[in-house]
């Protein structure tokens, strides 16, 4: 318990730290990018990103995700062969993709500059080499993340977010601003990253020296038996939530997109500490399933507990606040973005089974239910949903979490078919046994141990 509790607190703490860091430079370039392009401005610059976005994805089909948790798995059996190969196999994966992807938006940036105009069309030509550098940043953290090495993986954006931040300061003050300029800011701020973390990279790979490589086909292993349902779902999940954009701008305008993203990147930053715990759990969750399962499943359980307090919390927090520090920086220039952020947050109460859950499924290998949960959720649900709502209501209708609450009771129901036993009553949340007392202690002493030593 104490080894597993330490990792998960101090991890927690090192990805919370990360968010922050990234959400405080990232968000306050944002911040001046946004005063700088306004909102026409700020728009296609959110478009142009977006066709990035559609396509990143599909470097890997997401693949990372499940190698990483596979990594650690095999770390946690001794099997270094095997990792050594899986690892090798990425990476040719990634790299071949990645420059396939970046080839292809300069080859046919003519079509895009004619369907959806040439100021689109130059900047998505100079941001194409994103998709060759978060190839090789999914690499970077793949590896990072399987090792369990939250430090090194909390450098690539880490440092991304703060080399932006420093060229937006330095544009914005004492140059011109414009949205090719910032353009440019995005592909070098990524570049940068890329060339500081490839060294601890190669760090991370020592180990694995003079070990051989494993003689089965690790990658094709996993895309055929539990892999191959999470290359379908995440693919798609985080294509259509850039596509989405696209269909604000059909029927809202381009203003419409940069108050939808207005709104979304506010919901990021309150949200940072449910993704946090979420990344540490993926790992952790694999190798301890493997070593004690009714520990791991005794971690979800009181995490669930505390996430859905947390979450209402923050919920109320930020329906008293969040308008006021958005008028604070933005005047009201954004407030129509306010209905937006308040409807995203309707989902925070909720969070404690979405976020908590779901690294279940991974360490468990179900990714065949969270595809389930996600095409009756979202593709039957939410997506059409979203759509319809924002062409009768606007551009709040894609932030209604219809399809997050459908697919938050699916992810239970099928976690209970894969482990009959896990189960949480209503009256856990306001119960606290010798359990939770080991847990939060464990974790207040892991924290506080960490401070001392930062």
């Amino acid at each position: 318990m104490a080894s597993t509790s330490k990792k998960v607190a101090s991890g927690t703490l090192i990805f919370f730290t990360r968010k922050v860091w990234i959400y405080l430079f990232s968000g306050a370039a944002t911040l001046y990018i946004i005063r700088a392009l306004g909102v026409y401005h700020y728009g296609i610059l959110t478009l142009a990103l977006s066709v990035v976005g559609i396509l990143a994805p599909f470097l890997d089909f997401d693949i990372g995700s499940v190698i990483s948790v596979d990594i650690a798995s095999e770390l946690g059996k001794n099997q270094l062969s095997r990792v050594k190969k899986l690892i090798k196999e990425y990476v040719r994966l990634e790299i071949i993709i990645g420059l396939i992807f970046s080839l292809s938006l300069i080859i046919f940036n003519g079509l895009i500059s004619q369907k959806y105009g040439q100021e689109i069309g130059d900047l998505v030509k100079i941001i194409s080499a994103l998709l060759f550098l978060q190839a090789l940043k999914n690499i970077f953290s793949t590896t990072f993340y399987g090792f369990s090495n939250f430090r090194y993986f909390t450098l690539i954006d880490a440092i991304e977010s703060l080399v932006k931040f420093i060229f937006v300061i330095g544009l914005y003050y004492f140059g011109q601003f414009s949205v090719v300029k910032v353009a440019v800011i995005i592909l070098v701020s990524s570049l940068t990253s890329v060339i500081i973390t490839l060294p601890l990279f190669i760090k991370s790979l020592k180990p694995l020296k003079n070990i051989r490589y494993d003689s089965d086909n690790m990658l094709k292993e996993i895309l055929f038996k539990h892999g191959k349902f999470h290359v379908i779902n995440q693919p798609i999940k985080s294509s259509l939530e850039s596509l989405r954009l696209w269909f604000i701008k059909l029927f809202v305008g381009v203003e419409g997109v940069a108050l939808f993203q207005v709104a979304n990147k506010l919901f990021g930053y309150i949200s940072i500490l449910f993704s946090s715990f979420e990344g540490v759990l993926l790992p952790v969750l694999a190798e301890e399933i493997s070593k004690n399962i009714s520990l791991a499943k005794e971690i979800v359980k009181r995490s669930v507990k505390y996430f859905t307090f947390i979450g209402i919390l923050v919920m109320i927090f930020s329906f008293l606040f969040i308008g006021d520090l958005l008028r604070l920086f933005f005047y009201n220039k954004y407030d129509a973005s306010l209905p937006i952020f308040y409807w995203l947050t309707l989902v925070l109460p909720a969070v404690g089974f979405s976020v908590i859950i779901r690294p279940m499924f991974f360490a468990f290998k179900g990714q065949k239910y969270l595809l389930k949960s996600y095409v009756i959720s979202t593709l039957l649900f939410g997506y059409p949903l979203g759509i319809f709502l924002t062409y009768k209501f606007g551009v709040v209708g894609f932030a209604i979490p219809i399809g997050n609450y459908v697919a938050i009771i699916l992810r239970y129901y099928y976690i209970r078919k894969i482990d009959k036993e896990f189960y949480i009553k209503f009256k856990d949340f306001f119960r606290f046994d010798k359990y939770d007392k080991i847990l939060v202690n464990k974790v207040l002493r892991r924290l506080k141990l960490v401070k001392n030593n930062s």
